[in-house]
């Protein structure tokens, strides 16, 4: 006879008491591992850098918040998983689920009390790993930074609610499912089949239409999977509190519906369900649906890599969608009878390979579009051409000089790159770029991801190298965009493209934004390496010894322009002479072209080639590693008038 009372005041908190005892031990071991495991860790990777803590205490910080995740959330999530499947394990097993059902304890107590439980180890467990770590940092001398302490128990909020997020939703997959076995399968199926199509479908974009590019954020992948949201979305986002803040909203959301699901799934389960593995449940045919899935948009890539050959793509997913069909049926009923009942999900899930790629096909997703000029602030072009008759090689573009440098307006690195916001320059740009999308889209259409390699290679194959590449970046108020085009000579328009492509490179209108003509003014001296018979020799130079140094650095600077509007051939790079320029890091320069942090105009900056500090900041701090390297080499079949006056300004040092 099943009793009607209970001692406990509280059945919850019955229900939690009892839950903590039954696990105590695993509990133990866990907060063993949470203690020392990120403790030993972060004093074997700091311990070489105590000498050096005022110098790299953003570092320390950095790396304080990486051990955290890596040896503190990582067990954190194992022990979510671990309290998941000993708490709501019974669910599994006849006998006890008929226990548990007999006791005078609703199944909302059982469940708020278990989950409650969980809290709480799993709060203590954060607790212990940033308890470890503030105290290993109040012990290094020297230590006055902080910020530290901050990034330490922000930690602690994020582990929390990652850990929790992962144990509800394995707590809802538990409900759902009749077996151990079945719950591990289904876990790892839902959790990885959103990030898996996502990421896999990014690859078939990419492999099927040349110039896109397919980038996506963490929290956009991992949004249906609790278990790797947490840890992916930190690392990615960083330190910063406003960059963890989405991810912190998505756990936060993952609670919430995980939660809720899994407690109204609980309440409502049927206890038949328990050990049954054969009876027909919706969730089922959810993790049906995900791993035949999973398993087509792996296997078709699979074959394809090996193949290269479409046919093998095709067969890839076939095969793959079959063998998570066998496998499913194995697990689920134990035997093949029921397989074509059973195959609908099945099916849907090799619909949904087939729907992708149908899309994808008819560039209904994946086509880059063009922005249109009013948007565009600058333009970046770079391109080259390579033409060869399988011994000798003939290269236009290949090295076009100096289109980047790291500057300093303070002590704050700064990005300058090689652009132009001339309006003429960005209109000729987005006309280059339309064509260059409607010359793919004449090739490629419908898309497929061999059909690119094959027009391609096939070339390659019979030793007719005659290839050219275009890259063009476009800056809006929304970003930077990349378009890279690669392609052979002979195929569809490429002259054509390239030809305008190279126009546009060798203007003077957009050669003038070249970040080294201004840079040329601080040059003091060079470096002359010369190779001869097996052997390196090096030669300092300094332009003190000149009689006229203003003209031999305008005298340098024409031949440089020169070089960089000259559309004429090169022979293939072979660097045995070349020159290391070496410029006066103390003095300013003042930028005449070109895009700083891809953003604002960088003409008229003044800027510095290395940090320049304010009276009360300590020079001795800067981590070396972040001063920015100020050496340039000018090779003879890259540059060859500049070379060629290099060579001059050096005979007349000789004398």
């Amino acid at each position: 006879m099943t009793s009607n009372k209970s001692s406990a005041k509280s059945a919850v908190f019955s229900v939690f008491r009892t839950q903590l005892y039954s696990v105590r031990m695993g509990l133990a071991l866990f907060a063993l591992i949470l203690l020392l495991l990120p403790t030993v860790m972060t004093i074997g990777f700091l311990s070489d850098e105590w000498n050096w803590i005022e110098r790299y205490s953003d570092r320390i910080v950095s790396q304080v918040h990486h051990i955290i995740l890596c040896c503190g959330l990582i067990p954190l999530l194992v022990m979510a998983l671990v309290l998941a499947i000993s708490e709501f394990g019974y669910l599994h097993k006849k006998q006890k689920l008929d226990y548990f059902h007999a006791l005078p304890v609703r199944r909302a107590d059982h469940y708020l009390g278990r989950a409650l439980a969980a809290l709480m180890a799993i709060t203590c467990g954060a607790l212990l790993v940033c308890l470890g770590q503030t105290v290993v940092v109040m012990s290094i001398p020297g230590m006055v930074d902080t910020t530290v302490y901050g990034v330490i128990w922000f930690d602690f909020v994020m582990m929390v609610f990652s850990a929790f997020a992962a144990y509800l939703f394995a707590v809802m997959v538990t409900v759902l499912t009749a077996t151990l076995w079945e719950m591990l399968f289904s876990l790892l199926a839902v959790s990885a089949a959103f990030p898996l199509m996502t990421a896999i479908t990014g690859i078939i974009i990419e492999y099927s239409i040349p110039m896109c590019e397919v980038h996506y954020g963490w929290l956009e992948i991992t949004v249906l999977s609790p278990f790797i949201t947490g840890i992916g979305g930190i690392l990615v986002s960083g330190m910063e509190p406003e960059a963890l803040l989405p991810v912190l909203l998505t756990l936060a959301v993952q609670i919430l519906v995980c939660g809720g699901l899994g407690f109204w799934f609980f309440c409502k389960r049927h206890s038949e369900l328990a050990e049954n593995s054969t009876a027909h449940t919706r969730f089922k045919f959810v993790v049906r649906f995900a791993a035949t899935a999973i398993a087509s948009f792996v296997g078709s890539m699979t074959l394809l890599w090996i193949t290269n050959m479409y046919a093998g793509y095709l067969i890839g997913a076939l095969l793959g969608a079959a063998l998570a069909w066998l496998v499913l049926e194995l697990i689920y009923t134990h035997s093949l009878r029921r397989m074509v009942k059973n195959g609908v999900p099945c099916l849907a899930g090799l619909a949904c390979f087939a729907v992708i790629n149908a899309l994808v096909a008819f560039g209904l997703i994946g086509v880059p579009g063009v922005p249109e000029t009013d948007s565009i602030n600058a333009v970046s072009m770079d391109c080259y051409a390579q033409l060869t008759d399988g011994e000798t090689y003939t290269l236009y573009g290949q090295y076009r000089g100096f289109d980047y440098a790291t500057v300093y307006t303070d002590e704050q690195g700064r990005s300058v790159q090689m652009a132009s916001f001339d309006e003429a320059l960005i209109q000729e740009s987005r006309d280059l770029l339309q064509a260059m999308l409607d010359d793919q889209k004449a090739l490629y259409f419908p898309y497929h991801p061999t059909q690119w390699g094959e027009k391609n290679w096939s070339l390659v194959q019979q030793d007719v190298q005659s290839s050219y590449y275009v890259g063009i970046t476009v800056y809006t108020e929304e970003g930077e965009i990349r378009y890279d085009y690669r392609n052979q000579l002979e195929v569809g328009n490429g002259r054509e493209v390239f030809a305008k492509a190279q126009a546009i490179t060798t203007s003077s209108a957009y050669v003038q934004n070249n970040i080294a003509i201004p840079l040329l003014d601080l040059l003091e001296g060079f470096t002359y390496e010369s190779y001869s018979g097996g052997t390196y020799r090096t030669y300092q130079y300094n332009l003190a010894g000149l009689e006229d140094r203003d003209a031999a650095i305008e005298w340098l600077k024409a031949a440089y322009l020169e070089d960089l509007t000259s559309a004429e051939p090169q022979p293939a790079l072979a660097i045995e002479n070349c020159y290391y320029l070496e410029f006066d890091e103390s003095r300013p320069i003042t930028l005449q072209g070109g895009i700083v942090d891809g953003y604002y105009p960088a003409d008229g900056i003044e800027c510095w080639l290395a940090p320049q500090y304010t009276p009360d900041f300590d020079p001795e701090k800067v981590d070396p590693y972040m001063t920015a390297s100020s050496d340039w080499y000018i090779n003879g079949d890259s540059l060859p008038r500049t070379f060629a006056v290099l060579e001059e300004i050096r005979n007349e040092l000789d004398k």
